[in-house]
């Protein structure tokens, strides 16, 4: 389960503190926030509200699901041991530059936040949610910054972290062009030059789970697909349709036969294929295998290894 930031702010009081944050990592799923803080006054206390709210789907706050209330002073000084508290506490701690209280004009802090190495607890809802965090100083009586962190909702999705193709090259060439780069919303343009005339192709589809150690365990699932009629005529079983319609949309699949010089191009993204619910969460390979001459000439094989991973997207 990995949190992905979709929009951030931070408020300061410009009498006291200057703050602003900083994004480190081209990965949106990856991603580090360097957050600053210069002090412009001196700054004796601070009193830290935290509260996690879950976010309706008209982008309303509702009721924080939790709140609770620190002193940073004291927390910097005195490492917490509330569980709830230390688990987010020492990641963040490890990276950061964290100088004890009190604070003189030109003092700097800098939080080292990300996302992606911070635990879920299992009583966190499957949803968008904002987490604020509110400073004060003088015992509360006055507002240090403001922060607020909106997160998207999570999906399950399909995350490609090797690939390979072959193909008969009598009969065609074919190779995979690599588009975008958040790896758990990338595009693949599997391309196709036929050599020779083609003129009816059978292929097989197989997902397979992959155990820890990455052997490859029985085929949960197996479909043949005749891709020259699947293209005259799309497909009404709702398994194939489901994947067919979001693949098709962005290809280039001319119909059968095919004569030398002939492409075609499959746009896959993974992220935009649904994961139906039967699917166990783990890693995977899918295999396709591609024949002509009615089964009995092979044609092609590409393989795609991946897993199943919980990712909050906007």
């Amino acid at each position: 389960m990995i949190i992905i930031i979709d929009h951030k702010e931070v408020k300061a009081n410009g009498r006291y503190i200057k703050a602003w944050i900083e994004d480190v990592g081209d990965h949106e799923w990856n991603r580090t926030y360097l957050f600053h803080f210069e002090a412009l006054r001196d700054i004796k206390d601070i009193r830290n509200h935290y509260s996690y709210s879950i976010r309706a789907f008209d982008g309303a706050v509702k009721n924080a699901l939790v709140s609770r209330v620190m002193d940073g002073c004291d927390v910097y000084n005195n490492p917490p041991t509330n569980r709830l508290i230390k688990m987010y506490y020492d990641p963040v701690v490890k990276y950061s530059k964290i100088p004890p209280c009190p604070y003189k004009p030109g003092d700097t802090m800098m939080l080292n936040i990300t996302p992606s190495v911070f635990p879920i607890p299992s009583f966190v809802p499957e949803t968008e949610f904002v987490l604020i965090v509110k400073g004060f100083i003088s015992v509360g009586k006055i507002r240090l910054f403001e922060t607020r962190w909106y997160v998207g909702s999570m999906r399950l999705i399909a995350t490609i972290n090797h690939k390979e193709v072959k193909a008969n090259d009598r009969y065609l060439k074919a190779w995979i062009e690599d588009v975008g780069d958040p790896e758990w919303n990338r595009t693949y343009l599997i391309h196709y030059e036929a050599v020779r005339d083609i003129k009816d192709v059978k292929t097989q589809f197989s997902y397979s789970i992959r155990a820890f150690s990455g052997a490859v365990q029985n085929k949960l699932i197996s479909r043949w697909v005749d891709i020259c009629e699947v293209i005259r005529n799309p497909p009404t079983n709702r398994i194939i349709k489901m994947y067919y319609d979001p693949v098709v949309k962005y290809s280039k699949m001319p119909p059968c036969p095919y004569k030398p010089g002939d492409t075609m191009m499959v746009n896959i993204t993974s992220s935009a294929l649904p994961i139906p619910s039967s699917v166990p969460e783990t890693d995977f390979l899918i295999e396709v295998k591609g024949f002509m001459k009615m089964g009995k000439e092979y044609l092609l094989e590409t393989r795609w290894y991946g897993k199943l991973e919980r990712v909050f997207i906007d």
